[in-house]
């Protein structure tokens, strides 16, 4: 079947047309992520859009606070993993410092390595545990980007999923969900940040579906975003 790449025009950070890529062929494998709209007050989230490679969906976990719990609530399958080619997968999700090791090998390699976490959750000894878990990375390779994100749920997440005990941590309204509160997430951000540059002289660090205020309070430049999802 011959490749037809569609294009088409769609608004930047800056509010300003760019012609980009749209879909290829029908959209149901490569197509352009442009749920989020351009943000316009403090506490709309800022997300820059991106080409998805959709070939498979769902997934054989549980994590109570994912989206995918509002996104495919209507499946008859639910969750279940449905693959496009069965061959492409050989594992499920291995653990975050089996990730680390096999991004460590790839580095090695010279590829570029770009790494998000998220959700960060502000349980009680976060600062210990995140900053060991920077530490884990920086001792392994350093990421070209290193994006964070912060635990939110749409409501059809919250819906969809059977343990709630998460929401708890879930005090703010926005329009992406429900979100951890304002100062907590400046908090847990801050002090990333600052163990980065202090600890090892990293600043590459962007912020996921977070909001103008939070970029703002934190200093940082939002309509010049370098998330992952960018090249």
């Amino acid at each position: 079947m011959k490749t037809r790449i569609h294009w088409d025009y769609f608004l930047n950070l800056h509010s300003r047309p760019s012609l980009l890529l749209k879909k290829v062929n029908d959209g149901s494998i490569v197509t352009r992520f442009d749920k989020t709209p351009v943000p316009q007050n403090a506490s709309d989230v800022v997300c820059p859009h991106f080409v998805e490679l959709k070939w498979a969906y769902g997934c054989p976990f549980d994590c109570s606070w994912c989206y995918l719990k509002g996104t495919f609530r209507f499946k008859p399958d639910g969750l279940k993993p449905v693959f496009k080619d069965r061959d492409k997968v050989k594992n499920k999700a291995p653990s975050p410092l089996k990730r680390i090791e096999a991004a460590k090998r790839l580095y090695e390699k010279g590829y570029p390595i770009r790494l998000r976490k998220d959700p960060i959750v502000p349980i009680n000894d976060w600062q210990e545990q995140y900053q060991q878990l920077i530490d884990d990375i920086f001792d392994k390779f350093i990421p070209e980007r290193l994006t964070f994100g912060s635990l939110r749920g749409l409501q059809s997440t919250i819906n969809g999923t059977e343990d709630k005990s998460w929401t708890g941590y879930l005090r703010e309204y926005s329009n992406w969900g429900k979100k951890v509160d304002l100062e907590t997430r400046y908090d847990l951000y801050s002090f990333l940040i600052n163990y980065l540059k202090k600890q090892h002289q990293y600043n590459h660090i962007a912020l996921c579906k977070e909001s103008i205020e939070v970029w703002d309070k934190l200093g940082m430049d939002w309509k010049n975003i370098r998330c992952n999802c960018l090249l």
